[in-house]
């Protein structure tokens, strides 16, 4: 989550992120690099024509550059027109795969002249963030229902209320009427239409920058059960076991 209002620095911060070093040093290949908020596990859900932002620090810096951030005093963190640094606080859990995530983030952002040093945290701290959004970077993760209406009402205004899903303050309300609209469309590549529309309107303004599809490890006795429903990306999660039966 990113709460800096100015799509600038927005774009340019997702310049900065190196999502492949994220996979390979983060989680030693078991991802894969991310660009929307529904992942390719749930098929034709997830908008494919979306181009991700690659990894491009002097981009990012030509970005900056261009918006008039400027490191006035050679301390190589930029400043905003009034003189307030690009210093922001970037929390995340407190295990060693996030914490080494966020410092890939944080030396990127560095690359930009971004003062982003990584702090992690327990969840509950974490939680108690939200309902005041008391935070500039967040890194957070979600696990997602096979339908994608979940994954769009996160980011819808009402969600915002303290005890709602809403863990951005995104509040939009074309996005909101996509969302309502989408919820009462029965046939599936008109609804599937609008779910891309709103995966692009969210990539494109950036409540979230997308960082990786974790790809899970797990193992079930093939002998004994088939037919798990994995588009959730967990044999564990309740959506994977409405499909599964015996062996027979």
């Amino acid at each position: 989550c990113i709460r800096d209002s100015d799509p600038a620095v927005r774009l340019a911060i997702a310049y900065a992120i190196d999502k492949q070093q994220i996979v390979n040093v983060a989680y030693l290949g078991y991802a894969e690099p991310a660009s929307v908020i529904i992942p390719t596990s749930m098929g034709d859900w997830h908008n494919s024509d979306v181009v991700d932002i690659p990894f491009d620090p002097a981009e990012g810096n030509r970005i900056l550059d261009e918006a008039g951030y400027v490191d006035s005093d050679g301390d190589g963190i930029r400043e905003d027109q009034e003189g307030n640094p690009l210093e922001y606080r970037l929390y995340a859990e407190d295990d060693a795969t996030e914490t080494r995530i966020l410092e890939i983030i944080s030396d990127g952002l560095a690359q930009i002249g971004i003062s982003a040093p990584p702090t992690p945290m327990d969840e509950d701290s974490l939680i108690a963030l939200y309902p005041d959004f008391d935070f500039d970077l967040i890194k957070w993760g979600w696990g997602l229902d096979p339908d994608p209406d979940f994954a769009m009402l996160i980011f819808t205004c009402d969600e915002r209320a303290e005890g709602g899903w809403n863990d951005s303050g995104y509040c939009d309300e074309e996005f909101d009427e996509m969302y309502v609209q989408q919820g009462i469309t029965v046939d599936h590549e008109a609804r599937r239409e609008l779910i891309w529309q709103m995966q692009e309107k969210l990539f494109d303004e950036r409540p979230y920058i997308m960082l990786d599809y974790e790809k899970w490890v797990q193992a079930y006795r093939s002998d004994r059960f088939t037919g798990f429903g994995l588009q959730a990306g967990d044999i564990l999660w309740k959506a994977a076991f409405l499909t599964a039966k015996p062996v027979e």
